[in-house]
């Protein structure tokens, strides 16, 4: 904060309807909960993405160096992009999925059913 009347400060949260950070968080009661909030805590697991078919004539996505998977960080700007046909089927970060539905330029697909446990398969045969 400066002591320059005429220089420009920002404004206190209260003024931007943000409550004063005085709470704090109340602590698991049990190990249970510990668990959880170690859980949600632990480091993010990767995008599995998900499975798309391009409705539209084309579109542009970003690729991998080895041109084979649609790059984590599609939204960057400065990435060369390579056309994609109307009918391909391919796997997409699903945050780039949901674009490109809400888009109207690809259709998500269902996620494949769990496969059948390997006991059940030797079982079987």
């Amino acid at each position: 904060m400066t002591t320059n009347p005429k220089e420009s400060q920002p404004a206190p949260p209260e003024s931007q309807g943000i409550p004063p950070t005085t709470q704090t968080a109340a602590a698991p009661e049990s190990a249970a909960a510990t668990d959880t909030v170690a859980a949600v805590t632990a480091e993010p697991q990767p995008d599995a993405g998900a499975e798309v078919v391009i409705i539209v004539d084309h579109v542009y996505l970003p690729f991998d160096e080895a041109g084979k998977t649609v790059r984590l960080d599609w939204a960057v700007t400065s990435v060369e992009t390579t056309r994609v046909s109307r009918g391909t089927r391919l796997r997409v970060p699903t945050d780039l999925a949901l674009l490109l539905d809400k888009q109207k330029q690809a259709e998500i697909l269902p996620a494949p059913p769990p496969s059948a446990a390997p006991e059940a398969v030797k079982a079987g045969a």
